[in-house]
């Protein structure tokens, strides 16, 4: 079956892959023009990649703070939002899978703030697309 729509993907405009790929974080974050950000992760995802993330963020004189996702809903990202506002971030980073990556795109997009996918687990879509997956009592929510 043909298409009959023309679709237009929007990919990352820098993939950094390989050992210590995170040490590049910084300097994707500059070019941005990015000083503060919020980590958005998982509890096991902290201790995986998160604090050393956030290590090497403060290292290089970023402000830092991170978010812990237990669920990917709404609520999830209305609470992000509300930390990256009282915080001013300028940025969201979603580290780990699916959940993590999910609520931080959305809370980016709403926030129409910069974000980075720092998987942890290469396996889904979520790490270049926009759409996300949230629970069944949220349908109907286009992707952006």
């Amino acid at each position: 079956m043909p298409f009959h729509k023309v679709h237009l993907i929007k990919i990352p405009w820098r993939i950094a892959i390989g050992k210590n790929a995170i040490k590049t974080i910084p300097n994707l974050l500059e070019e941005l023009g990015v000083f503060s950000a919020l980590l958005v992760h998982g509890p096991l995802t902290s201790e995986l990649a998160g604090k050393r993330i956030e290590k090497i963020l403060r290292r290089n004189g970023f402000e830092v703070s991170s978010f812990i996702v237990n669920k990917a809903d709404f609520s999830s990202v209305k609470k992000v939002e509300k930390k990256a506002r009282a915080l001013k971030a300028q940025a969201l980073l979603g580290i780990g899978g699916g959940k993590n990556i999910d609520v931080a795109k959305t809370a980016a997009f709403k926030l129409k703030i910069p974000y980075l996918s720092v998987p942890t687990i290469p396996s889904h879509d979520g790490i270049a697309s926009a759409c996300r997956v949230f629970s069944k009592e949220e349908k109907n929510i286009p992707c952006f």
